[in-house]
């Protein structure tokens, strides 16, 4: 017989009244048990959480809440990364949900359609390809003052609010904002994982054309988000390999997929953490990061 919301609530008011065993093992049980409750379970753990006197309560409430909500997290990335779509913005709103959970994604969305507006009404279907993207590059770095810290283990600047409200990103999270609002808008510009540096191309492809193999032969030109959308050609990638004493591979010149770019934020992302005052969440981004590596390899 399935258990009615009145009994449920009661059985976790139970829980919750538990929280203070001093005995590891049962407490341990009483944990185990919340969990399996999940989500619905959290209106009144942060109810309980804001009202508590408790030192230990306060601070075993804390956990559970989080323990549940990365469980979540774990769970909409999974499906994420086996849907058909890959949408960029709906993981990099996963990732910063993590750290960040109380944020409204609605603002966010909101944020970022106001500036792919703003592009919008200065794009003309008459324009050539560089100007539409000497368009992008004046919006976002000249009118919104996009930039990139150039401090690889700045761990703020990976998560799509702060990105927003600061202006400062990493390498990898400006090149990530860039491709959302040009595939909204419908320029086709996609990833390059490249070493040491996250580049984009213009694709001379149909922009719903969601296949990335072997489009090298298409690639008009290569963009750099990291220097204010700076233009370049294929003879810059060759030179910067051979600087990085790297030997070339096709990698370095073809689009990548949704998956591939992912990977690459939470791995930039995990260095970063291990430098901050978050450091204890390593763990968490590294199951984050072995969900989208387990599909993409």
């Amino acid at each position: 017989m399935q258990m009615s919301n009145h009994d449920e609530n009661k059985e976790l008011l139970a829980l919750i009244n538990l929280l203070d065993e001093p005995d590891i093992e049962n407490f341990n049980n009483i944990r185990k048990s919340l969990f399996s409750i999940g989500k619905s379970s959290l209106p009144l753990l942060e109810t309980t959480l804001e009202n508590t006197f408790d030192e230990i309560v306060f601070r075993r409430i804390q956990n559970i809440i989080r323990e549940i909500r990365f469980e979540e997290i774990c769970k909409r990335l999974d499906d994420w990364v086996n849907s058909s779509s890959h949408n960029l913005l709906d993981a990099l709103l996963l990732i910063t949900k993590f750290q960040y959970p109380e944020i409204d994604e609605t603002i966010i969305r909101n944020q970022i359609s106001k500036i792919q507006k703003n592009i919008w009404l200065e794009l003309n279907d008459g324009f050539t390809v560089l100007e539409k993207i000497k368009i992008i590059n004046h919006i976002l770095f000249e009118a919104y003052k996009f930039q990139v810290n150039i401090n690889k283990t700045s761990f703020q600047n990976f998560f799509i609010n702060n990105i927003l409200e600061t202006k400062e990103c990493s390498s990898v999270s400006v090149g990530i904002l860039y491709l959302i609002l040009a595939k909204n808008l419908g320029v086709p510009v996609w990833g390059i994982d490249l070493p040491e540096q996250f580049i984009l191309a213009y694709i001379d492809k149909d922009s719903k054309n969601n296949k990335t193999e072997s489009l090298n032969s298409d690639v008009l030109f290569y963009i750099n988000p990291t220097n204010k959308g700076s233009i370049f050609k294929k003879t810059q990638i060759d030179f910067f390999l051979k600087q990085l004493n790297i030997k070339p591979e096709k990698s370095h010149y073809n689009s990548c997929n949704n998956l591939t770019i992912i990977q690459r934020l939470l791995s930039e992302l995990i260095i970063a953490c291990e430098h901050s005052e978050f450091s204890d969440n390593v763990f968490q981004y590294q199951k984050l990061l072995k969900i989208v590596k387990a599909k993409n390899n």
